[in-house]
Order: C-alpha cells, then sequence, then structure tokens
C-alpha cells in the first residue's frame, strides 16, 4: 500500500502526547496564576486592614487592642519614642500585625500627642 497518504497511529499517538504535555503545562501556569492572584488579594485585604487600624488607632481602635476581621487576626501595640525632654510632644509608634492562614504583615507609623 504504498502511495497512500495520511498518518501512521504512532505519529498520532506522538502528537496526543505532545498536545497532552503542552495542556498540562498551560493548567499548571494557570493553576499558578490564580494561587498567586490569591496571595496578593490576601495581602493587600491586610494592608487595606493595617492602614484602617492605624488611621483610627487611639480614636475608634484602643492603641493596645486585639481582634478579628473575617480572615485576619489584628493587633496594635504602642511604645514611646525618646524625645528631648524640653519637647512639647510625645511620640508613639504605633505598630499594627495582621495575620491571615499563611502569612502575617507589619505595619507601623508614629504619632505625636501632648507629654503627660
Amino acid at each position: 500500500m504504498r502511495g497512500q497518504s495520511g498518518y501512521t497511529l504512532v505519529e498520532t499517538l506522538v502528537a496526543l502526547m505532545v498536545l497532552a504535555m503542552a495542556l498540562t503545562a498551560g493548567l499548571r501556569l494557570v493553576t499558578n496564576a490564580i494561587a498567586g492572584a490569591d496571595r496578593a488579594e490576601r495581602r493587600i485585604g491586610a494592608l487595606l486592614l493595617a492602614q484602617s487600624l492605624l488611621e483610627g488607632a487611639g480614636l475608634a481602635v484602643p492603641l493596645d487592642g486585639s481582634g478579628r476581621d473575617g480572615a485576619y487576626a489584628w493587633r496594635l501595640s504602642a511604645a514611646p519614642l525618646p524625645v528631648p525632654d524640653d519637647a512639647p510632644l510625645a511620640a508613639l509608634q504605633i505598630t499594627a500585625t495582621v495575620a491571615w492562614e499563611g502569612g502575617a504583615l507589619d505595619l507601623a507609623t508614629v504619632k505625636l500627642g501632648p507629654r503627660r
């Protein structure tokens, strides 16, 4: 049967194997991209919560407090910073720690207030 055109069974199987390997690699890339987007979304949520906590520290949120907000556990802590004796203001370093499954972050700021 010479002269017939077409693919042999082996050529077809090799082509299907190559296609399967390419699809597997593509699926792995998509899976990694989705996981990366999920990690980024959690970190952004934690950053927004930490920023909100720092903005409300001492007003809506106690300076040394903790709690939960959805999937996040948070803690605020305040520590005095050294200032000259003749300075009219006191300085506090306020740190917001936000933790979630798979990660945690700290965000800090300095707030000034009257000496006590």
